[in-house]
C-alpha cells in the first residue's frame, strides 16, 4: 500500500481530456476513503490538460507521484516471443516491437503483460507512450520535486481498486470508464486483466434524456389523433392490426372515386424479380442525363434537359448542391436535399448503443476466443448521468450484473471515477 500516510508521499497525477487532477490518497480505519486534491485542472474544449499549470498549483511537496491515463492515450502492440521467462521476453522485446513498430522503438517508453501462453510461444500486449510526452510530464514534475515512479493506463488503476474491495478473486468481471473522447475496456479474469480495448467515441454536448426514446405523452399532447392501445402478437397481418385502431375526427368522410389505370399498367403476370444482376449498358454521354431524349418533352418539359451537353452535366455536379442551367436563369432555384441534422437525444441514444454494442463485442471475444468464463459482472464508470439506460441497455441483451464505478461513496472534490483510480493507482 502507498501514498496512504503523511510519511510515505506519494502522489497519483490522474485524468483525461476535461479534468486531472494531481492529489493524494487517504484510508481512514472507518468511514468513506478521502482523496485530497492538491490541484486540478479543467478544460471545456476537451484539449490535453496543461501539466505544467497543474503541478505549478500543487507547490513543492516532495515526493513519487503515480501517472495515471485513459487507455486510449497509448498505443497498443501485440508481439510473439518463444516461450521463456520474464526476463528473457524482455531482452527479445525490443528487436519483436521494432518489427510492427512505424518508427523507432526508441519514441516510445513501454510496459507489458503476457496475454496468452501457449507451448510454442507467449503472446504479449504491449502498451506504448510518446517518449517526448513522457519527458516533458517526468521534467514538470521534476521541476516541483514530484518523481514519476508508476505509469500504467486507467484500466489497470481501476481493477487494481476493485481488486482491494475483494471484487475479482472467484468471479470475472468487466470493468469500462467514460471519458469525454473514448471509452477504455477491460477484463479482469483470475486476478489479472485478460483483456483491454479503446474505442473512440466522443460523447454528445448536453444533458441526456431519461429514457431512450421520447414520452408518449409528449406526442399525444401536440396531435389531434387519439388511438387505442393494440396488442401485436407474431403473425398478426398489415390489415389485422389496422383494425384495431381507431381514428377519431381524423378525416372527413368523403367518397372516394376509384380511377382505372390504363391498360398497359395492368399485366397477369406475376412480377418476378431476377436475383441475378442484369448487364449494364454502356451509357451514351450525348443522351439527356436523366430521361431518353423522346419522353423529354413530355416529362421534363420546359427545364431545358434535353441539350443538356457533357460539359453541362459536369458543371452541374460541380456546383456542389445546385443546378445552373441556361445560363444562370434558374441558379439557387433548385438545390439537392442535404441530410437533417440529428437531434440531441438521438444522438445520446446511438452513443449510449454504441457503448452497450461494445461491451457485448468484448464479452464475445473473451467467451468465444480466449476460451474465458462468462462476464459475471460489469462496471461502469464515468455513467453519472446516464448509467440507468445504459444498464436497461446491457439487461436487455445479457445475464449479468451491472454496477457503478466506484463501488463506494468517497470524500472527494474531483469526479468520483478519477478518485477511484488515484485510490487503484496506489495499490501495489
Amino acid at each position: 500500500m502507498l501514498g496512504l500516510s503523511r510519511k510515505s508521499k506519494h502522489f497519483v497525477l490522474c485524468g483525461g481530456e476535461s479534468e486531472a487532477v494531481l492529489a493524494s490518497v487517504h484510508l481512514p480505519a472507518k468511514g468513506a476513503p478521502k482523496v485530497r486534491v492538491l490541484a486540478s485542472a479543467t478544460r471545456e474544449n476537451r484539449e490535453d490538460i496543461d501539466i505544467a499549470g497543474l503541478v505549478a498549483g500543487a507547490g513543492r511537496k516532495k515526493g513519487k507521484v503515480a501517472l495515471v491515463l485513459p487507455l486510449h492515450r497509448f498505443e497498443l502492440a501485440s508481439v510473439t516471443v518463444p516461450p521463456v521467462d520474464r526476463k528473457s521476453a524482455s531482452k527479445l522485446l525490443p528487436y519483436n516491437l521494432s518489427r510492427v513498430l512505424d518508427g523507432a522503438v526508441t519514441e516510445y517508453v513501454y510496459d507489458w503483460q503476457v496475454a496468452q501462453k501457449f507451448k510454442d510461444r507467449h503472446e504479449l500486449t504491449v502498451y506504448l507512450f510518446s517518449s517526448v510526452m513522457f519527458d516533458q510530464y517526468r521534467q514538470e514534475l521534476l521541476s516541483r520535486q514530484k518523481e514519476i515512479a508508476w505509469f500504467e493506463p486507467d484500466v489497470f488503476a481501476a481493477c487494481s481498486y476493485l481488486s482491494s474491495k475483494r471484487i475479482g478473486i472467484d468471479t470475472t468481471f468487466l470493468c469500462i470508464l467514460i471519458w469525454e473522447k473514448s471509452v477504455s475496456i477491460a477484463v479482469f479474469e483470475n486476478e489479472k486483466v485478460s483483456v483491454v480495448r479503446s474505442v473512440d467515441f466522443v460523447k454528445p454536448s448536453g444533458a441526456p434524456g431519461s429514457t431512450l426514446e421520447s414520452e408518449p405523452s409528449s406526442v399525444a399532447e401536440d396531435s389531434d389523433v387519439s388511438a387505442e392501445a393494440v396488442e401485436v402478437e407474431k403473425g398478426d397481418t398489415i390489415d389485422q392490426l389496422i383494425e384495431g385502431i381507431v381514428f377519431d375526427d381524423l378525416v372527413e368522410e368523403k367518397e372516394i372515386e376509384f380511377i382505372e389505370p390504363p391498360s398497359e399498367f395492368l399485366s397477369d403476370k406475376p412480377l418476378v424479380i431476377d436475383r441475378e444482376t442484369p448487364e449494364r449498358k454502356p451509357v451514351n454521354a450525348s443522351e439527356s442525363f436523366f430521361v431518353e431524349k423522346d419522353d423529354s418533352d413530355g416529362i421534363l418539359a420546359g427545364f431545358g434537359l434535353q441539350e443538356m451537353s457533357t460539359e453541362s452535366s459536369v458543371d452541374m455536379v460541380d456546383t456542389h448542391g445546385v443546378v445552373d442551367i441556361d445560363d444562370g436563369n434558374m441558379a439557387n432555384d433548385f438545390h439537392f436535399f442535404e441530410p437533417e441534422s440529428k437531434p440531441e437525444e438521438q444522438l445520446w441514444t446511438q452513443y449510449l448503443q454504441n457503448i452497450n454494442l461494445e461491451i457485448m463485442r468484448t464479452c464475445d471475444y473473451h467467451t468465444s476466443v480466449l476460451k474465458g468464463k462468462a462476464v459475471q459482472e460489469i462496471f461502469i464508470g464515468g455513467a453519472e448521468q446516464f448509467f440507468e439506460r445504459v444498464e436497461s441497455m446491457i439487461l436487455d441483451g445479457q445475464d449479468t450484473k451491472v454496477s457503478r464505478f466506484p463501488v463506494e461513496e468517497i470524500d472527494s472534490e474531483c469526479s468520483k471515477m478519477i478518485a477511484a483510480l488515484c485510490i487503484g493507482a496506489l495499490q501495489r
